[in-house]
């Protein structure tokens, strides 16, 4: 049985730390009184979402150079209906991200999964697949070599951190563009609050004419509505998600830099990160139903998002 769809929410983290507008000094001073919380506070607070971790120290803040974020949803691990996937899975959702932090901007390029490409060490096949084969290792290695653009850290998630997140939001305000039937669940077109698992079902569904193309446009649509959300959560809350989010995470990001990424993040909006999709068709080959880029249209797309000043 084909497997389902892992999701975008790794972006979502970015938009969370993005826009949430609060320094390293307020990040430091919320921590020291959140170390003793009211005992009448029924809100979770950030380090109860880390305890067993040391809270990250507080440095002098500086501005990192542009950096390009390898952002994917791996379809293994906790799943739906309460299920547990123990192969290693793929990598169903790929975004790559290029963040810069002194003009506050970003470039964020959609790769579809069936995306035809060459895999390091094997043959041409579908992008997904790098990660069953190699893990987040190969497909670093192969999203730089179909893209040209160098990549200095990967997250990925999956269905888990999702579903928390828009559970701790209260769910998420979305149009719903049309009748979607996923996850045993039926949603109907129109402006709703969607909970976690229906959002899940709503990025999920590709079973329509453009299939996994119009699923990726849906999610791109999401990130920024997810973004608009939680520009109106109070910075305990918002701290409070990051934080259960990260032990979901499969990164390279060192935990002792969340403190500078929240810094150097805050004031970058939704309508500043510029989202694009890897041209191309559909391709049939073998009775097997890749995308296969446009070399020349992906090149200039892969440029202007990375590259031009």
């Amino acid at each position: 049985m084909e497997r389902k769809k892992a999701t975008i929410i790794a972006v979502v983290i970015f938009s969370f730390l993005s826009i949430s507008g609060i320094s390293v000094y307020q990040f430091y001073n919320n921590i020291k009184g959140l170390m003793e919380p009211p005992a009448q506070s029924s809100e979770t607070t950030p380090v109860e979402y880390a305890k067993g971790r040391e809270i990250p120290p507080i440095t002098e803040p500086v501005c990192r150079p542009p950096e390009t974020f390898l952002v994917y949803g791996i379809d293994a691990g906790e799943w739906t209906g309460g299920t547990f996937r123990k192969d290693r899975g793929r990598a169903d959702t790929i975004i790559l991200l290029r963040v810069d932090f002194s003009s506050k901007t970003g470039s964020m390029l959609s790769i579809p999964r069936d995306t035809l490409v060459e895999i390091p060490g094997r043959e041409e096949d579908k992008v997904n697949h790098a990660y069953a084969y190699g893990k987040a290792d190969l497909l670093v290695e192969t999203v730089e070599n179909f893209t040209g653009v160098p990549i200095d850290y990967y997250v990925g998630l999956n269905y888990r951190a999702f579903k928390d997140i828009v559970d701790h939001l209260d769910g998420l305000e979305f149009e719903v563009d049309r009748v979607i039937r996923s996850r045993g669940l039926v949603l109907e077109p129109g402006l709703q609050i969607l909970d976690g698992d229906q959002a899940f079902a709503l990025i999920s569904f590709r079973y329509e004419p453009m299939g996994d193309i119009a699923r990726v446009r849906r999610q791109q649509r999401f990130v920024k509505a997810a973004a608009n959300e939680v520009r109106e959560q109070s910075f305990t809350r918002t701290l409070s998600i990051v934080y259960s989010t990260w032990k979901h995470l499969d990164t390279n990001i060192p935990y002792r830099e969340i403190n500078e990424l929240v810094h150097n993040m805050k004031g970058i909006k939704d309508e500043d990160i510029v989202m694009e999709v890897v041209p191309g068709w559909f391709y049939n080959r073998g009775g097997v139903s890749y995308w296969k880029a446009n070399p020349e249209e992906t090149n200039q797309v892969i440029n202007e998002l990375f590259f031009a000043p």
